[in-house]
């Protein structure tokens, strides 16, 4: 009883890594994402712009860009946007 509780814990761990890296493969593959990405990073930059935008609305955009839409983006982008968090939580518009 115990081998076959054990052998299923193997398959479904084995399966639980399988479907993570295929994800992974898809995330990392698919351009719609990688345009999507490109077009919020573009938004929250045209954000910064604004003086009548409030930087809780600033500060919004950025953390929405680094938690959810940062799939393969280029290390200057990603330290662009933490600077611009920082920035933002330190209280410079």
């Amino acid at each position: 009883m115990k081998s076959i509780r054990t052998f299923f814990l193997k398959l479904l761990s084995c399966f639980f890594i399988f479907s993570m890296f295929s994800c992974k493969i898809f995330i990392s593959r698919n351009p719609s994402v990688e345009w999507r990405s490109n077009k919020l990073f573009e938004y929250c930059v045209a954000l910064d712009y604004y003086d009548n935008v409030a930087s809780k609305e600033k500060l919004k955009c950025w953390i929405n860009w680094t938690m959810i839409k940062n799939y393969n983006a280029p290390r200057h982008k990603r330290v662009h946007a933490y600077s611009r968090m920082n920035d933002l939580m330190a209280g410079m518009p």
